[in-house]
Formats: C-alpha cells, sequence, structure tokens
C-alpha cells in the first residue's frame, strides 16, 4: 500500500490506540519484544497512541515516521536508544512520557512535531534530556512521571542497588 494509506487491522477492527506486547507468540514458541524495526509503523496515519512495554530497547529509524495522527507516546523504562526520525513528521504529537533514566536520540528523531508538546520524565532527569537533544523538540519538559528511579547527580538508585552514571 502506498505509504499514506497504512493502517493496522487487528481482527477486522482498525487499531488507533496501540499498547504493544511484552511477547508473541508464533508456531508454540514464545519471543520477547525487545526492539520497534525501522519503518515498522511508518505513516500509519490513523495510530493516535503508542505504549511500549518493558523489555523493548530501542526503536529503529523511521519507525513511526509521518504518523500524522499520533498524539501520544509512552516509553517503557527499558528504553535505551530512538533512530533516526523515528517520530519526525508526527504534527499532532502532543505529548510522550518516558519512565527511561537516559535514552539516546538518532537526527531529526522528533523533527517537525508541534514544539509546545510535553515531555513528562522521572524527577531529576529533566537536566539530562536536554542535554541529550530532548528539549529542541519539546518545548515543555515535565518532571512528574512516578517511578522506583532515584537519580542524583552521580547515581541511579534502584531499590537497594546503585550504579555509577556520568552527569
Amino acid at each position: 500500500l502506498p505509504h499514506s494509506k497504512r493502517k493496522i487491522i487487528i481482527n477486522g477492527q482498525e487499531v488507533t490506540s496501540l499498547v504493544i506486547p511484552e511477547s508473541v507468540t508464533f508456531c508454540n514458541n514464545t519471543f520477547s519484544v525487545v526492539a520497534i524495526g525501522d519503518a515498522a509503523f511508518e505513516s500509519c496515519s490513523s495510530l493516535t497512541s503508542v505504549t511500549l512495554p518493558e523489555g523493548v530497547a530501542s526503536i529503529g529509524d523511521k519507525a513511526f515516521y509521518a504518523c500524522t495522527s499520533l498524539s501520544s507516546v509512552a516509553f517503557s523504562s527499558t528504553l535505551h536508544s530512538i533512530g533516526s526520525k523515528a517520530f519526525m513528521e508526527c504534527h499532532a504529537l502532543a505529548e510522550a512520557t518516558s519512565n527511561s533514566v537516559n535514552i539516546v536520540i538518532g537526527d531529526n528523531c522528533f523533527a517537525n512535531i508541534p514544539y509546545d508538546a510535553v515531555l513528562h520524565v522521572i524527577p531529576g532527569t529533566r537536566n539530562r534530556y536536554i542535554a541529550t537533544g530532548w528539549g529542541q523538540y519539546f518545548g515543555t519538559i515535565v518532571e512528574d512521571v512516578e517511578s522506583d528511579v532515584e537519580v542524583s547527580n552521580k547515581y541511579i538508585k534502584i531499590g537497594t542497588a546503585q550504579a555509577s552514571m556520568t552527569p
């Protein structure tokens, strides 16, 4: 199909709100979902929201490129990288929520989204998101996501374990 006519159909119904599962079963084998491939949902114009499960570590180049109705996306705490142009041309994107401490983004990752889009992050991570380029796309970054992660200048604390981190 031409890119402008792509749709997601499950059980005969068009999907507009996509919750990606943690695993899928195929031929009696269960596989964990750990990545969203390049151009996987490119130009799915009816898609309005996406929620990624725990376990997804990366989103490929142009994965959601030109999903022009996409208004919200929720990233899991396990997400570490988003490819180039992954959310470029998502003209309706109003908000994104991240439970991750640090996500590396590719070139033009969120280019041409509305500048008044809001990014919700874990308290103590706003400056990290700004330093890694998110601030050029999101006009507002708010530290209001509840999480088990505590962030200081040098450490991330999850429960009782600590990991050293470069600010």
